[in-house]
């Protein structure tokens, strides 16, 4: 055959699909070497099964500890509430000399059992004063108090200046129909904030099965441990078996996060996570054995294949390797400085088989990634400046120093209830304002930040305008990007009714309409003319400065909720304006 023969054949060969490429070259020759696959295999599934083992566990596991720290910061929060309330208590019944026993007794268990019924976590409350009275949210307790209410348990509590002090987990006798149960008491010394005398000593009880709930649904064995001593379980029964002691001997006294050591004949990871709690640990076991069960009759089938394909293996590897593997090496080659980012990178494309028109598609898909990863970069960018921008918008001098001055004028004026509200408003506005993470928040938050700024503008323009805000309570969960309301409303008082020679109404409603959410802001100041209502419906990034709150409001509505979202002004020369968003209902965090 002729060189030229030759390479037409080779050049329509080329071009064959792969489907024909594997009946003429590689069906006699189809079955890729079962030695090396077998091994290959067998490693890489045990490798994943214990690297998708180890990350189930550590994943759980952080999810666990994060819901630990959720209740005992529930119950620390529980106690400084109780101190607050409990000092207001006292100091009445201080003040007042006449003051009935009975409703002392009666305001302090309201206090408890209120604080109780707040922190579901609580179990059970206890507070015994200086005179040795307690108030127990359960009678059972009075044993309890009676066992343990003694320097030696009590110790650093009694000497402690006012922190919540952790003690170790203790029996409490249930004399019903409940088995003990397990808790674990927080102390602290309750201490007059005006004197700072000692007032008594408040105890909260959580339960060993509210830890234990933390476990249920989890396919692997977890154990909350003190030390070598076991708190909860995933199976409480299992405490005290065999298996449960071995694995806590396993893991006593080492630094590694992870281990694989033989338990009872078999393999088992254990993972062990610190919490940073009076020496917690948070230990996970999984037996490899059960996970890697189908493993065994994987290699059996893989070997009993290549009994009778091994002869014609060695044939077929290196037209294999030629045909197959050369491609898919070079694919993989350029692949590799695709994902490090080089979206520059380009297929030589040869044929017009499968693998041909793969290499086309990649090669147009690298085009559109790459410019649509700059657009992507353009519009963060775009949401990075306007964030920032309204967050310099909200940290006004002038803004500020009035609100102080009105706060301490209304303190001169002996108005405490005024004073602590405004000040609570400031302080909740620009913690609102200035916190970092999210900018999508629920309508809820975004409106209940708005009532602050409102309630602070009301001290100083009392006499400029009232406000109505009526915002239906179904639609409160669904997202807003926040700092959406307030520059509206901002506009609304300084450039509508604060110009006016008349009193004002300020009204912001929120509602349903055609399945979207739709929130106005209308104000009946001194409105606008067509000209500037023109300029500020077709406003462009130049003019940006002179009406940045509407700008930045606009143009975020469309960034970050696309074409389902709009903005638009509605306005009469000396009847008012009216501003509306449109929002699509969504909940939940927006990726």
């Amino acid at each position: 055959m002729s060189k030229a023969g030759v390479n037409m054949m080779k050049e329509k060969f080329k071009n064959y699909p792969i489907d024909k490429k594997i009946i003429y070259v590689y069906l006699p020759l189809s079955i890729i070497p079962l030695i090396l696959v077998a091994t290959i295999i067998s490693t890489i599934y045990r490798a994943r099964v214990e690297e998708g083992s180890y990350r189930n566990i550590i994943d759980s596991s952080k999810l666990i500890i994060s819901r630990i720290d959720g209740i005992l910061k529930d119950v620390n929060d529980c106690s400084n509430m109780l101190t607050i309330n409990l000092n207001t208590i006292i100091d009445k019944v201080q003040e007042d000399e006449n003051y009935p026993d009975f409703e002392k007794r009666i305001d302090i268990y309201r206090e408890l059992y209120s604080a109780k019924i707040i922190f579901s976590e609580v179990e059970s409350i206890a507070f015994v004063d200086t005179k040795g009275d307690s108030y127990l949210t359960d009678y059972r307790l009075d044993e309890y108090l009676k066992r343990n209410y003694n320097e030696d348990t009590m110790k650093e509590v009694f000497e402690s200046t006012g922190r919540s002090i952790w003690l170790d987990m203790e029996k409490i006798d249930y004399p019903i129909e409940e088995s003990d149960k397990d808790i674990m008491t927080m102390g602290k010394k309750l201490i007059q904030i005006k004197s700072g005398k000692t007032l008594g000593y408040l105890f909260l009880n959580v339960s060993k099965d509210t830890f234990s709930s933390m476990f249920k649904g989890q396919e692997i064995d977890y154990f909350l441990v003190s030390g070598s001593k076991i708190i909860s379980s995933r199976d409480n029964t299992k405490i005290n078996d065999e298996t449960t002691e071995e694995i806590i001997k396993a893991v006593k006294g080492r630094t590694e996060e992870s281990i694989i050591t033989k338990i009872n004949g078999s393999d088992h990871l254990i993972v062990n996570v610190p919490l940073g709690f009076r020496k917690w640990n948070l230990v996970g076991s999984a037996n490899l054995k059960s996970l890697t069960a189908d493993l065994s009759k994987l290699t059996m089938l893989i070997i009993i294949t290549l009994a009778i394909s091994i002869a014609i293996e060695i044939i077929g590897a290196k037209a294999l390797s030629y045909l197959i593997v050369h491609p898919i090496n070079k694919v993989r080659e350029k692949m590799k400085l695709i994902g490090e980012g080089n979206f520059d990178v380009r297929f030589e494309v040869e044929g017009s088989d499968e693998i041909g028109m793969f290499l086309r598609t990649f090669n147009r898909m690298a085009v559109k990634i790459k410019n649509l990863l700059s657009k992507v970069e353009e519009k963060e960018g775009q949401k990075r400046e306007y964030e920032l921008a309204l967050i310099q918008q909200q940290i006004k001098p002038h803004f500020l120093y009035n609100t102080l001055d009105i706060i301490y004028m209304l303190s001169e004026m002996d108005m405490k209830k005024e004073t602590l509200k405004a000040t609570k408003s400031l302080a909740d506005f620009y913690r609102g304002t200035l916190r970092g993470g999210r900018q999508i928040i629920s309508i809820g938050e975004e409106v209940s930040a708005l009532e602050d700024y409102l309630y602070i503008q009301t001290l100083k323009y009392s006499d400029v305008f009232e406000y109505i805000i009526d915002v239906e309570q179904d639609i409160l969960g669904y997202n807003i990007m926040k700092l959406t309301l307030q520059p509206l409303v901002e506009n609304s008082i300084y450039h509508g009714l604060k110009p006016a020679d008349r009193f004002g109404k300020l009204k912001i409603t929120g509602k349903t309409v055609n399945g979207k959410i739709q929130i106005s802001v209308e104000d009946d100041g001194i409105g606008m003319d067509k000209e500037l209502l023109n300029k500020l419906s077709n406003l462009e990034a130049e003019n940006k400065q002179e009406h940045f709150g509407i700008f930045s409001v606009k143009n975020r509505v469309a960034l970050y909720f696309g074409d389902e979202a709009g903005f638009k002004i509605i306005s009469e020369k000396d009847r008012g304006t009216t501003a509306i968003i449109t929002l699509p209902r969504i909940e939940g965090d927006m990726k």
